[in-house]
């Protein structure tokens, strides 16, 4: 089985720390955390990441600050700022300090976890050197500083619109799929179903007749059975027996021509 892939996680506030630590977890990866700057460089430096995820604004030592320590040790590991800090000075900054994304609360879950594999399999390809940049203003706003400065993975609305209408048109499809094999099954078990009933129905036959047979000998027709010599009677069971036979049977088989034939 592979070793699971490590993140450092380092966030101030708690509740969103160990949901953010939960759903990594959930998503393979094995994740360390930290709530202040000081104790994530600490951790950073006793064990080996993949991935480091930085708050900006933390105590005793900021994440720019963390940043900038993390890259004068190494400069392969990719790191992410996950902050409420959103000016375009407050990304650049993030950038210069050496990060390779930067992400603004509040965020999107899924976002972040597309993000966090992307940058996962950058790291493990030695590709650390390139930044990812999601613009969402209306209009593009990102700095021309930064797109000048470094290379970057330019992501702006019309493109995610884009990508969204692919994906919808993608579930779409599915959906379709979905029901074209729902409606198959119900048609093919329309007759299994139709059968099942019969047979239920028919259950109770065998007995009944049987019933209807020994209330004619012993009660209907007892006296005339009586009266009857020991051959007579003999034959008379033949017959009892055979036409039981045929009661029982052959209502099934109409039954099952019904079926067959699309009688309901």
């Amino acid at each position: 089985m592979p070793n699971k892939k490590r993140i450092l996680l380092a966030e101030d506030e708690e509740h969103l720390l160990e949901a953010i630590k939960l759903n990594l977890e959930l998503e393979g990866y094995k994740v360390s955390t930290a709530t202040n700057g000081k104790k994530a460089l600490q951790i950073f430096k006793e064990e080996r990441f993949n991935l480091v995820i930085l708050d900006v604004m933390m105590p005793e030592i900021d994440g720019f600050v963390v940043a900038e320590t993390i890259r004068l040790e190494n400069s392969e590991v990719p790191i992410m700022f996950l902050t409420a800090k959103n000016t375009n000075e407050d990304k650049i900054a993030g950038l210069k300090k050496g990060a390779d994304d930067y992400l603004t609360k509040p965020f999107n879950l899924e976002e972040l976890i597309l993000r966090v594999n992307n940058l996962v399999k950058r790291g493990l390809k030695g590709e650390t050197n390139k930044k990812t940049i999601v613009d969402l203003a209306i209009p593009n706003d990102t700095d021309p500083a930064v797109l000048e400065q470094f290379p970057v993975n330019f992501i702006e609305v019309h493109s995610l619109n884009e990508v969204a209408k692919s994906n919808l048109q993608e579930r779409y499809q599915e959906l379709v799929h979905a029901e074209k094999i729902i409606e198959d099954n119900i048609r093919e078990f329309i007759p299994v179903l139709k059968q099942r009933r019969v047979e239920v129905a028919m259950r109770e036959v065998p007995e009944k007749i049987k019933e209807i047979r020994q209330k004619a000998l012993n009660s209907v027709f007892a006296d005339e059975v009586q009266n009857m010599d020991q051959q007579s009677r003999e034959v008379l069971e033949k017959i009892m027996d055979y036409m039981e036979k045929k009661y029982i049977s052959v209502p099934m088989v109409m039954a099952k021509e019904i079926l067959v034939n699309g009688g309901n």
